[in-house]
C-alpha cells in the first residue's frame, strides 16, 4: 500500500470516527447543545492535555498569536452550538451535509481575509453548492422545520470561519496539538456556565453515548493528523466526504430515516461542486 493509499484509507477511518460522533451527540436526545457540547469536548480536552505533557509541547502559545486563538475557540464554540443543535432536530445526514459546506466558506473566507485568489469556478462551485443547500433546508414558514436547517448552515459558516484561522495560524508556526487543546478546552469552559445553572439530569444512557462520542472525535482528529503526514491535503481533502456517506447509513439503520429525492439532487449538487474544487485544485497545483 502506497503512502498515498495510506491517507485516504486513515481519512475515511477519520470520516467514520466524525460521523460516529454525530450519531452519538443525536442518539443523546433532548438535551441542551451546550451540555452535549460540554461532555462531548471534556474527552477532547483531556486526551489532547495528556498527549501533549507526554510529547513535551508547551501550553503557551506563539506570541502574537493570542488574537487568532481566540477567534478559532469563538468560531468554534459557535460551530459546535449550531451543528449539535441541527444534528438534534433534523435528520442526521441532512445535517452532516449542512455542515460539510464548510469548505466554501474557506475559500470565501481565505479569499476576504488572507488575500488568496477566488476564480469563476471557486465561485460558480459556491452558488451550486448553496443552491444544494436550499434543496436540502427546503425553506418556508415553519419555524420548527426552517430553524434546524438554518442552524446546520450556520454551523458550516463558523466551522469554515474557524479554518481560516487554523490555517493563518498553521501559517504562522503554532503547534496544531496546542490549537486542537486550546478550541477544546474553550468550548468546556464556554458551555460549563450555563450546564451548571440549568442542568438537566442525564440517564447512564446519555452519559455513556456523549463520552463515545467525544472519544469517537477525539481519534478522529488523530487519524486525520495521521492521514495528512502520509499524503497532501489537496489530495485527500475530497474523501472526508465520505462522512455524509456514513451519516445516511447510520440513519437508514438506526432510525429507518431516508433523504427524500429534492434532498438528494441537493447531495449531489453539493458534492459535485466540491470535486470540481478539487481536480480543479490538482489541476491548478500541477501547473
Amino acid at each position: 500500500m502506497t503512502k498515498k493509499q495510506k491517507g485516504i484509507l486513515y481519512i475515511i477511518i477519520a470520516a467514520l470516527c466524525f460521523s460516529s460522533s454525530n450519531l452519538f451527540v443525536k442518539l443523546a436526545g433532548a438535551l441542551p447543545s451546550g451540555q452535549k457540547g460540554l461532555f462531548s469536548y471534556a474527552v477532547s480536552a483531556i486526551g489532547t492535555t495528556v498527549m501533549m505533557c507526554r510529547g513535551h509541547v508547551s501550553f503557551r502559545w506563539q506570541k502574537g498569536n493570542s488574537g487568532l486563538m481566540l477567534v478559532r475557540a469563538l468560531l468554534g464554540v459557535a460551530a459546535v452550538l449550531c451543528h449539535y443543535y441541527a444534528i438534534g432536530h433534523m435528520n442526521l445526514a441532512d445535517a452532516t451535509i449542512l455542515n460539510k459546506l464548510y469548505p466554501f466558506f474557506v475559500i470565501l473566507f481565505c479569499w476576504m481575509f488572507l488575500k488568496e485568489e477566488m476564480t469563476a469556478v471557486h465561485i460558480a462551485c459556491m452558488a451550486a453548492a448553496f443552491f444544494g443547500s436550499l434543496l436540502i433546508v427546503k425553506p418556508g414558514f415553519a419555524t420548527t422545520e426552517v430553524l434546524p436547517a438554518l442552524m446546520g448552515f450556520l454551523g458550516g459558516v463558523t466551522t469554515g470561519a474557524s479554518y481560516v484561522a487554523v490555517r493563518a495560524l498553521g501559517e504562522r508556526g503554532e503547534n496544531s496539538s496546542r490549537v486542537v487543546w486550546f478550541f477544546s478546552t474553550a468550548v468546556v469552559v464556554a458551555m460549563l456556565p450555563g450546564v451548571l445553572l440549568d442542568f438537566v439530569p442525564m440517564t447512564a444512557f446519555q452519559v455513556t453515548v456523549l463520552l463515545l462520542s467525544g472519544v469517537c472525535t477525539l481519534i478522529g482528529h488523530l487519524v486525520t493528523t495521521i492521514a495528512y503526514s502520509c499524503a497532501p491535503a489537496g489530495e485527500l481533502s475530497i474523501y472526508s466526504n465520505t462522512n455524509v456517506i456514513f451519516a445516511g447509513i447510520w440513519s437508514y439503520l438506526v432510525w429507518g430515516d431516508l433523504p427524500d429525492q429534492v434532498s438528494l439532487v441537493g447531495y449531489v449538487l453539493i458534492f459535485a461542486a466540491a470535486l470540481v474544487v478539487f481536480q480543479y485544485g490538482k489541476a491548478r497545483a500541477g501547473r
